[in-house]
């Protein structure tokens, strides 16, 4: 099994006699990672919500608000067109700059009037925000030529419960960290970039 690789953010220029920052993560074991998957749901209520299930609490929404059954009709294949361009489905057209704007009011009508697509939308803000995070503070073990918005260098290090402090943490630029974080989440099922 392979202890761990190396990854640097690849908008880092190499520039002569500046190092890149390099992370360094770790593959867990299956079960760790599912672990990881019911922490991020239960204790952080951070699941993610399917698109599946947002397109279905956004048509449960269009029908309940909408004037009329047609214009319902018409919202929800505008829906299901900007869903299947989503989700790279064979034939799907994009849509024109007209549906575009359609398609936004509809989204922003359905956050303000219908309770369980904000809630489904809030959700998905938790699972973005909280993933990387918590992927990083897991599975990074390590980190060199880190520098701080300040460009004061930052030293790895873990605390006595084998943590990152929290003060490091806040001297990571955001960025780096949550690029880091995701690259960590995909090494867990194999489809990270990093490299040996």
């Amino acid at each position: 099994m392979i202890e761990r690789l190396s990854w640097s953010p690849a908008w880092v220029k190499k520039e002569k006699g500046v190092k890149l920052p390099v992370f360094f993560l770790r593959p867990g074991s299956v079960l760790e990672r599912d672990e990881f998957e019911g922490e991020l749901e239960g204790r952080y209520n951070a699941a993610g919500v399917l698109p599946f299930q947002l397109r279905e609490i956004a048509r449960e929404g269009i029908k309940a608000l909408a004037d009329s059954p047609d214009d319902a009709e018409l919202m929800i294949e505008l829906i299901e067109r900007d869903y299947a361009i989503e989700a790279g489905q064979e034939g799907a057209e994009s849509l024109s700059a007209k549906d575009r704007a359609r398609m936004k009011d509809v989204t922003e009508i359905l956050q303000k009037h219908w309770p369980d697509y904000r809630a489904a939308r809030e959700q998905n803000a938790r699972h973005n925000n909280y993933l990387p995070t918590l992927a990083f503070m897991r599975w990074c073990d390590g980190w060199e030529n880190v520098t701080d918005n300040a460009g004061e260098a930052v030293p790895y290090e873990r605390d006595d419960r084998g943590e990152i402090p929290d003060a490091l943490l806040r001297r990571v630029p955001a960025i780096m960290m949550r690029a880091a974080g995701f690259e960590a989440y995909q090494l867990q099922y194999g489809r990270a970039q990093a490299k040996n």
